[in-house]
């Protein structure tokens, strides 16, 4: 007996698909992962309809009921904020909206996440979160077209993947994300943000320098190091940011207190992989990110 989630993560360069199954004891196993090389920026080119078909064969192979997503963006602004406690879905909802309309020159093409922070120390009377706004597309044209043959249970971005994933971490997880238009340095802990950055930059130079600057700046890298992922997060950035920060750099992984019955079974090492474990996580707990449409 037990439960059954599948999910599918989309990364810039990179496509995941994973089925995990949570016996009643509470013990998950793997049972399906594809990890395909193709992601957003091959979907949207002229081989996308092909690339689109392909994907969707590997979820029918799955024969899930219901599915669950995860969609990496170009960019991310956020903008911290207090609700009162016990905020419902609807008053969220209708702060963001009220939010976009000041932050944002189109709130109509962005979706906002909204996640528990950490950043400024005790709450006080008011809960703190952080309203993430990031561009709807592509993920709106991908979930419309997946939705004409599987339930879509939610889409989130990675970023509430991640806040998840730190609730199964012993300590806090210090990711840095480097890709082509930012980069983004997050530390969550127990669902909950303890910082979070994301600067655009337009070229690789520019992501190396704020990179650096940002590391140097704080002094806790040194001591616990941080994931790095992205699409420029190739071997010599890794070995560039170690030199320059003395900060110790891995790949995206696993927490070691996650504990999978079957991990050599399945190549789960790629961030896209982890996002999708992550995502899936979520749909066992039956837990909807708190994302909304504007």
């Amino acid at each position: 007996m037990g439960t059954s989630r599948t999910a599918c993560s989309i990364d810039m360069n990179e496509s995941a698909i994973v089925r995990l199954h949570e016996s009643d004891s509470g013990e998950c196993t793997l049972t399906g992962c594809a990890v395909l090389p193709f992601g957003l920026d091959d979907l949207s080119a002229g081989k996308g309809k092909r690339l689109l078909k392909k994907l969707a064969s590997h979820l029918r192979k799955l024969r899930s009921e219901h599915l669950a997503f995860c969609i990496s963006a170009e960019i991310y602004l956020s903008l911290p904020t207090s609700f009162a406690p016990g905020s419902t879905s609807e008053e969220i909802r209708s702060a963001c909206m009220l939010e976009s309309e000041y932050f944002l020159s189109d709130p109509s093409a962005f979706h906002c996440d909204v996640a528990g922070t950490d950043e400024d120390g005790d709450e006080g009377i008011h809960e703190k979160r952080l309203m993430l706004f990031y561009p709807g597309e592509p993920a709106r044209t991908l979930i419309s077209h997946f939705s004409t043959e599987q339930s879509i249970r939610f889409c989130c971005s990675p970023q509430l993947s991640l806040l998840h994933l730190s609730e199964r971490a012993k300590s806090p997880l210090a990711v840095l994300e480097i890709e082509n238009r930012y980069i983004l340095l997050a530390v969550a802990n127990n669902g909950r943000f303890e910082k979070f950055s994301c600067r655009q930059v337009k070229s690789r130079d520019e992501a190396m320098y704020f990179t650096i600057r940002e590391l140097s700046a704080n002094p806790r890298f040194r001591e616990t190091g941080i994931q790095v992922s992205g699409s420029l997060a190739d071997k010599a950035m890794h070995t560039l940011i170690e030199k320059e920060t003395q900060v110790k750099t891995r790949p995206l992984g696993i927490p070691p207190s996650l504990r999978l019955s079957n991990p050599d079974r399945f190549p789960i090492a790629s961030p896209a992989a982890i996002r999708a474990i992550s995502t899936a996580l979520m749909a066992l707990k039956n837990e909807v990110p708190a994302t909304f449409l504007l």
